[in-house]
């Protein structure tokens, strides 16, 4: 019994090895190249991170408002946007120390737990160990995992965690299994804390199985869903009881709009890039490579022709393969994504990408592939067609591994994403000139991490107050008075930020400071009421000479309790799960003992 476990155990430890050393192989590219990559949303998350280890190294906690982030303008990002993920890369920036490191660190992680996801539920399918570690493999390379390394997108983290959400998927089918309560809260946790867009996605796939368990088990089931919903909605209160209260009391302005179709799933093209001579074809983003395509739909074709399995394994084959192909369809740009934005304009702010879809596809797709190997392997497979097959899916693997490498020491060498050089939302140096790669190469190097946002800034507005200006207004604003007036002293006082600056004369002005109802600003030593205009921004009577300001806020008591009782129910909820997984592994060294 000893050696069986140790076999085990040592073959669960190569699996793990055989993940870092993938994700070590397509973080490499960057080493190889020794450059931060600046992506469409890197200087946005990175102002997120900043201010959260800042706040982390000197013990000054600010919850809702910006002082170091942000160019201490006050805004409030953090609370809206997955805080406590926030602040565990705050945690990994202070320990890496720059941004190069930092990238470089977490992206080893992203791909790293995302292979493992994937094998894990490879095998909760039932699929052998080496067709789950491909699925892992593979699943590295297609869709929005790339993008954390390559463009600082948080899509990344709906892939990162779609292949838990394909185990509470099974667990929720398999009605030999319990209630997934813990499963299911930890999800929804983890997702809600990080991206709130991914804790949607996950619960609209998470409703068909859900609905099916409650047909099947009734009474018994809607209270264990009901104390997972209200678990979760107390671990989680931290952050969407401070975005409904602040968004019912201020006109928050909304995302910025997207072109749903321009930004739907398209056939990659082959290309060869100018910059290092390499050939790229990767499936990245909104792009799928021909080659996943046509695995794709031999995988679909594979799962019909099963069809008459009428094993649970057959059924989860049907369910899972059919389930990524219909997601398939809708992240493309065949699904009729313009007359869905008229009907649902909503959609082109806060899905802005349907491609964001594909990473639910591909996941739900490869799982159907290793069902269907598990399939043909209960069917006998012909050890000459299973020959066949395993050589065509590790030359798939090889293919798909190279273009993505590729593709991130290209966009490694340059320093940023093609495009953010032309961007009109993403600053780098001075107006997108030449200085892009002095930037990127600084921001490589520097020990720093303040430094470079003082340079690279971002304008787009999210979340910001509208003041009765719409996303164009409210950019603009925010562009011209936060990002541009250098003339202003700003220092961090505790929670709030301190302001001053010299004017010549007598006269009105506009702070650098975001104010929201909840706002308290003072102005040369009097506290001071005026009315917002767009983006939050207050213009005030200046006095010649020298002049103070100061923004706080006030928060509601009863809001602070909601959530000082939030994070004291994580703190808890951390020590259950912690105290629960020590109980099992002594537990199972008593019983080891007591065997032998």
């Amino acid at each position: 019994m000893i050696n069986k476990r140790m076999g085990k155990w040592l073959k669960e430890l190569a699996i793990a090895l055989i993940a870092a050393a993938l994700a070590a192989y397509l973080v490499s590219a960057q080493v190889k190249a020794g450059q931060l990559i600046i992506g469409s949303d890197s200087i946005f998350h990175f102002n997120r991170i900043y201010e959260a280890s800042q706040q982390i190294k000197t013990g000054n906690y600010s919850w809702f408002m910006s002082v170091y982030g942000f160019h201490q303008s006050g805004r409030i990002v953090n609370a809206f946007y997955g805080p406590l993920f926030a602040y565990l890369l705050g945690l990994i920036l202070l320990a890496a120390g720059s941004w190069y490191r930092f990238q470089l660190l977490t992206s080893f992680l992203v791909y790293f737990f995302a292979c493992l996801g994937m094998y894990r539920a490879g095998r909760r399918v039932g699929g052998n160990r080496l067709a789950a570690l491909w699925s892992g493999a593979v699943y590295l390379t297609v869709g929005w995992l790339a993008r954390w390394d390559m463009g600082s997108n948080f899509s990344a983290i709906t892939a990162l965690l779609a292949p838990w959400l394909m185990i509470a998927i099974v667990d929720l089918l398999d009605l030999k299994q319990e209630f997934p309560v813990k499963r299911l809260v930890i999800l929804i946790f983890i997702s809600l804390e990080s991206h709130m867009l991914t804790a949607l996605l996950f619960s609209a796939a998470l409703l068909p199985a859900a609905i099916y368990r409650l047909a099947k088990e009734g009474k018994l089931a809607w209270i264990k869903l009901g104390k997972a919903a209200g678990i979760c909605l107390l671990l989680t209160m931290n952050y969407w009881l401070s975005l409904v209260y602040f968004g019912l009391t201020n006109q928050l302005l909304s995302p910025g709009k997207m072109s749903l179709t321009g930004n739907a799933l398209r056939l990659s093209q082959k290309t060869t890039s100018k910059l290092t001579g390499l050939v790229l074809n990767s499936s990245t983003r909104d792009q799928l490579s021909r080659i996943m395509f046509i695995f794709f739909a031999l995988q679909i074709l594979a799962c019909l022709l099963l069809a008459v399995d009428r094993t649970f394994t057959g059924r989860l084959n049907r369910i899972f393969t059919l389930s990524g192909a219909g997601l398939l369809y809708l992240s493309s740009a065949l699904a009729p994504w313009d007359k869905i934005g008229q009907s649902l304009p909503f959609m082109a702010s806060y899905l802005q990408f349907p491609a964001r879809l594909a990473s639910l596809a591909y996941a739900f797709l490869l799982l159907g592939a290793v069902l269907t190997i598990k399939q043909l392997e209960d069917r006998h497979l012909d050890l000459q067609l299973g020959a066949v097959l395993a050589i065509a899916l590790a030359l798939l693997l090889f293919f798909d591994l190279r273009y993505l490498r590729n593709q991130i020491y290209t966009n490694a060498v340059r320093g940023y994403m093609p495009g953010v050089a032309r961007s009109k939302t993403t600053s780098l140096g001075s107006d997108n000139d030449k200085d892009d790669r002095l930037l990127a190469e600084q921001a490589s190097k520097t020990m720093d991490p303040g430094l470079v946002l003082k340079k690279a800034r971002k304008t787009v507005p999210d979340y910001l107050p509208a003041g009765g200006g719409d996303f164009k207004q409210v950019e603009t604003a925010y562009k011209q008075v936060v990002l541009d007036q250098h003339f202003f002293k700003k220092t961090t006082a505790g929670q709030t930020v301190q302001l001053s600056w010299t004017s010549k004369k007598d006269g009105e002005i506009r702070l650098p400071l975001v104010l929201y109802r909840q706002s308290k600003l003072t102005v040369n030593g009097q506290q001071v009421k005026v009315k917002p205009g767009a983006g939050g921004l207050a213009t005030i009577m200046s006095w010649k000479g020298k002049n103070t300001a100061s923004l706080a806020i006030e928060i509601p008591f009863w809001l602070q309790a909601s959530l000082c009782l939030s994070l004291l129910a994580d703190l808890l909820a951390a020590l259950y799960l912690l105290g629960n997984w020590l109980g099992k592994r002594l537990q199972g060294l008593v019983n080891k003992e007591l065997k032998i």
